[in-house]
């Protein structure tokens, strides 16, 4: 069974508490057909950018009101569908020992079952962005319904065996012009956490991380179970799915939610996007020309990388827990729920994003339509981040390896190169 390590411990006092909004949507259950607001009055010294839980005056009115949310769809939210178990599962954990289990939301008591009462919602709810309890639900429940208007939550499932990309996730995230985000990240490992996620979640407060420690030969958990762990976790209005690997422009948040909010849409994804392909330095085109034609919609809906949603329905109809192709379902149940043209797509023509291709893809190496020369990849939005910049450079550096080396008439000295010189250098082999 797996183990949570919580990285906050005994420490948490020493914690910044969560930022309260001054507006939150609380979708209580069970699920009218809008979400609601509820406005908080502040106390004078209140600051309109920062709040703290010290910022609201206790006992003061809450006000309630209905806020109709335009959709593209049906406009009708279904009953909580749960989450599709592994097939031939059974429960090895119950919930009658768990204190007030049957207050728990479906979505709830599903994260528990399935995995094997590891993930404790009334244990796990703390470490969301909204100070617990602070708003009223109308069954009692751990308050998952309750989101922040406004804020995007980037979610991202990963393992210790992707630690090399942490980084890069976080530069990303951190790039994003959008002014109310948070990181969510569920990893498993099997020896210790991500070193560097860590020590990132003790410096800032947008990043919520849990890693659950996975014992030798257990089963892992699901990259879907992964998925909808960070659905419970996340605050936001909207989530944004990040890969760990791939590598984000600074206004993509700013691009995807804007055009998923301007369209009135549940959801939205990519119809065509960059890939960049690691071992050769080839970035390429892909698009439905690429596909048969009864292979479209499968590939059209099919690469979560590129997600953004409402988070609400996600909640009501959440990724199945199985290791993979667990969009699909995903993005299929949505337009079951709320219509075909609740979900939009997107052709991403300006490089918002760059899907990269290496040997610890899942999925097999896309197809594509065209290969994209190199001045239209230094001007995608994607090339402006220093960090592809860095990767770039790194490419040139080992296309140019061989020629340069057997040109030199001995091996060079630590005093020859510079320290960028030589992270390039390093970065190559």
């Amino acid at each position: 069974m797996a183990k949570m390590v919580d990285k906050k411990g005994a420490e948490d006092s020493n914690y910044p508490l969560p930022t309260q909004p001054k507006v939150i949507l609380s979708h209580q259950q069970p699920y009218p057909g809008y979400p609601v607001k509820a406005k908080i009055r502040l106390s004078p010294t209140a600051s309109k950018t920062s709040l703290r839980g010290s910022d609201i005056i206790v006992g003061s009115p809450i006000t309630i009101r209905p806020v109709k949310t335009k959709t593209a769809g049906t406009g009708a939210h279904p009953s909580p569908k749960g989450i599709e178990p592994l097939e031939d599962w059974s429960p090895s954990a119950s919930l009658s020992s768990v204190p007030n289990s049957s207050s728990w939301s479906r979505l709830e008591k599903d994260l528990y079952l399935q995995s094997n009462g590891v993930f404790n919602p009334a244990e796990v709810a703390r470490h969301r962005r909204i100070i617990p309890n602070q708003f009223p639900t109308s069954t009692g429940s751990l308050g998952s319904e309750q989101e922040v208007y406004g804020r995007v939550s980037v979610v991202t499932p990963t393992m210790s065996s992707r630690v090399q990309y942490h980084e890069q996730l976080w530069a990303s995230f951190e790039a994003q012009t959008w002014p109310d985000k948070e990181l969510i990240v569920v990893e498993t490992h099997e020896v210790e956490p991500s070193p560097f996620l860590s020590k990132k979640a003790r410096e800032d407060p947008r990043l919520v991380f849990l890693s659950f420690k996975i014992p030798e030969n257990a089963e892992d958990f699901t990259v879907g179970l992964k998925r909808d762990m960070t659905l419970y976790l996340a605050t936001g209005e909207f989530v944004a799915n990040f890969d760990d690997d791939d590598v984000y422009s600074a206004v993509y948040i700013e691009r995807m939610i804007g055009e998923l909010q301007h369209r009135g849409l549940e959801a939205l994804t990519f119809s065509g996007w960059y890939n960049f392909f690691d071992r050769n330095g080839v970035c390429t085109y892909t698009s439905q020309d690429c596909w048969d034609e009864d292979e479209v919609e499968d590939n059209l809906y099919g690469f979560g990388f590129s997600y953004v949603h409402r988070r609400r329905p996600g909640l009501l109809s959440p990724y199945p827990n199985i290791e993979f192709a667990e969009d699909l379902p995903f993005m299929m149940n949505l337009m079951k729920h709320y219509g075909e043209g609740a979900v939009g797509l997107m052709p991403d023509s300006s490089g918002l994003c760059i899907h990269m291709v290496h040997r610890s893809n899942s999925t097999v190496d896309p197809l594509y339509t065209r290969e994209v020369p190199r001045e239209e990849l230094v001007g995608l939005e994607v090339a402006k981040l220093p960090i592809f910049v860095e990767y770039l450079e790194a490419k040139d550096a080992a296309a140019c390896w061989p020629t340069w080396w057997d040109s030199m008439p001995h091996i060079p000295s630590f005093a020859s190169f510079s320290p960028k010189g030589w992270r390039k250098l390093a970065m190559c082999s």
